[in-house]
């Protein structure tokens, strides 16, 4: 397959609550594990997109589909740009 000169960008979007709270569950079962240092677990969601789409784009996908706007905020924390085939 020829390679293609199309820059490919990724984008890494991750989705935190607005008000972060640990997850005891987490905690505890790390605890279960014998790793008591543990004090506090707080989950996040962490997407990685990908194509031939600008940063507003990106901004778009993670405000309107992968985040409740409510309830959640949206970091996008760095991009990649790739040329050609991965």
């Amino acid at each position: 397959m020829p390679e293609s000169n199309t820059a490919v960008t990724t984008f890494r979007l991750e989705v935190r609550a607005r008000t972060p709270h640990s997850s005891n569950k987490l905690v505890k079962t790390a605890h279960q594990l014998g790793l008591t240092a543990l004090e506090a677990c707080i989950p996040n969601r962490l997407y990685f997109i990908e194509g031939q789409i600008s940063f507003e784009d990106a901004e778009r996908i993670g405000r309107e589909i992968l985040t409740d706007p409510v309830t959640e905020r949206l970091v996008i924390s760095d991009r990649l740009s790739v040329i050609g085939e991965p």
